[in-house]
């Protein structure tokens, strides 16, 4: 944690993440399944008003469905594919009252892309590569889970872990 709260991760790398050239210096190389990146459940995760969610990511393949890129669960916010396409989903809501946007742009295989999801209190929104690429009105508040926040994989759903490099 370069912010200096303490929120240090560990890698649960299996076989192993590795730093590697990335696009903006370091990035994450994610080889296989079962690698991500635990950040812990502190309660500074639980946001509830507004959000935004960010990354730079280049894909190698999409194993399975909801690949995740940064989530809290699939009962809070999350960032990831959508279904098992290149296309990005970003939710705020759980079950049953789902509230995510789900982009239009498919990403290239080997290529790097800027992806980012928001929401202000009024909309959710995705944008690639700094257009906005799905918008959906939402009024109510960010659900919070107990779920560890992981970049490359979701604690609540095993088996969705990223294959790829995230910067």
């Amino acid at each position: 944690d370069s912010s200096g709260n303490g929120h240090d991760a560990f890698l649960n790398a299996s076989p192993g993440i590795q730093w590697v050239q990335g696009l903006l210096g370091g990035a994450l190389s994610f080889p296989a399944a079962g690698n991500y990146v635990d950040c812990g459940s502190s309660s500074i995760f639980d946001v509830t008003d507004a959000i935004s969610v960010a990354a730079w990511v280049n894909i190698s393949m999409v194993p399975a469905d909801w690949t995740a890129i940064v989530t809290k669960g699939d009962d809070a916010w999350r960032l990831s594919t959508d279904m098992a396409t290149t296309k990005i989903h970003f939710a705020v809501t759980g079950a049953p009252d789902y509230r995510s946007v789900n982009g239009v742009t498919e990403l290239g295989f080997g290529e790097w892309h800027h992806v980012v999801g928001t929401y202000d209190g009024s909309a959710i929104r995705l944008y690639v590569d700094g257009t906005e690429d799905a918008a959906a009105a939402y009024g109510g508040a960010i659900s919070t889970a107990p779920h560890n926040v992981c970049i490359g994989g979701n604690s609540d759903r095993s088996g969705r872990e990223f294959i790829g490099l995230i910067d």
